[in-house]
């Protein structure tokens, strides 16, 4: 819930806080952080924020539309799971995205190199595993494929392109890739000989 019409960090009455019981539909009670030491004065504004317990994005296969921007101007995105910049709470509690296969419409080659496979935000857990991702965007740095930001731990899993070259993900928050899951079982695997 959010309350308050000024910028969320100002005041106890403003934030996102979570609702303890609901009285009726226009009342209800939530925990403030602090002691706001005063009254509300000025109107109330409140919303509430929606929440996807679990999704699941599996066995589809993507065509993307050659980008008409210029770099750096807009991006096709294959799947887009975005909540926004909440983590507090996250809009989306558990995502599971396989099985899929993303390319660019009949193959082709985009120009701008901009076009992403995966981009997530707002995801509390999420497995990124078993998906051919055909784009031409690799060839950046970093590439941007697959790729999440304000998210809690994002796992990615045999995610190839169609040579069965392994994709790694892109963690924006961090600005670093992301080790792959098969990557670290083989090291791990070398370590132990």
């Amino acid at each position: 819930m959010i309350i308050g019409g000024a910028a969320p960090s100002v005041g106890p009455f403003n934030g996102t806080f979570v609702v303890i019981s609901v009285l009726r539909p226009t009342v209800f009670t939530y925990l403030m952080t602090s002691a706001p030491g005063a009254n509300a004065s000025g109107p109330v504004v409140f919303g509430a924020m929606w929440q996807e317990g679990r999704l699941l994005i599996e066995n589809n296969i993507i065509e993307l539309v050659l980008s008409l921007y210029p770099p750096g101007g807009g991006f096709a995105t294959g799947i887009l799971v975005s909540g926004g910049s909440a983590v507090s709470p996250y809009v989306f509690e558990q995502v599971v995205i396989r099985g899929n296969n993303i390319r660019n419409v009949d193959n082709g080659f985009d120009s701008s190199g901009s076009p992403h496979g995966i981009a997530l935000s707002s995801c509390q857990t999420a497995i990124i595993e078993n998906n051919i991702i055909n784009l031409n965007s690799s060839s950046q740095t970093p590439p941007y494929n697959i790729w999440h930001i304000q998210c809690g731990p994002v796992k990615y899993f045999n995610t190839q392109t169609p040579d069965g070259r392994l994709v790694q993900g892109y963690n924006f928050a961090a600005g670093q890739s992301v080790n792959e899951l098969t990557t670290d079982v083989e090291l791990e695997m070398l370590r132990r000989t």
